[in-house]
């Protein structure tokens, strides 16, 4: 077995119940790599997106087996996010989708689930290491202007005003926190420059 093939083996062995989530090409043709794999646990060839199985496919390729540009991606991976939050009983565990056949960086792919979460989302140990170097969360007080980052995890950091207003958790999380929530606003965003 190829280390693909004891990837996705030790998955299905360590996650019964769970949903293998993998890049697909639009026309579901799942020839190679995770997609191949798949096939054992209800991917449906001719089925490019979605739930089938105990699969869910994400695309990364057309149905011409092109590489689809980065923005076509973000939306798959939207509307997998979307299914998710609304099947809260399911447990999904996203593999190193376009990575691989497609030829994108994990950095590339990464920042495309830089908003994705959710109790039931496991993403690869590689994206959330990529996620957790470069997302960064900013807290404004509105009461007194004052503009508040956390650097890194345990790093708790308050205004000065009667408001209170504090964030915690550097890139790892963002805890946040006040006398009144309505006078806060939280920006999170993405450091390309790590």
């Amino acid at each position: 077995m190829n280390h693909e093939q004891l990837a996705s083996h030790k998955f299905m062995q360590d996650h019964k119940d769970g949903i293998f989530v993998f890049g697909s090409n639009e026309a579901g043709r799942h020839g190679a790599g995770a997609a191949r794999d798949a096939l054992q646990w209800g991917a449906e060839y001719g089925c490019g997106h979605g739930l089938s199985g105990r699969t869910y496919a994400i695309p990364t390729k057309d149905a011409n087996l092109k590489t689809l540009p980065l923005d076509r991606i973000q939306e798959y991976i939207n509307t997998f996010h979307d299914f998710a939050a609304d099947n809260q009983h399911l447990e999904f565990y996203v593999t190193k989708i376009g990575c691989g056949l497609a030829g994108y960086s994990v950095r590339e792919i990464a920042k495309l689930f830089r908003y994705v979460g959710g109790s039931n989302i496991t993403l690869p140990d590689e994206f959330e290491h990529e996620i957790q170097k470069r997302r960064y969360w900013k807290l404004k007080c509105i009461e007194c202007g004052q503009t508040l980052q956390s650097m890194h995890q345990h790093d708790f950091v308050q205004c000065d005003c009667d408001n209170q207003s504090f964030i915690d958790g550097g890139r790892v999380y963002c805890r946040i926190g006040a006398m009144n929530l309505s006078k806060v606003e939280v920006e999170t965003g993405w450091d390309e420059d790590i």
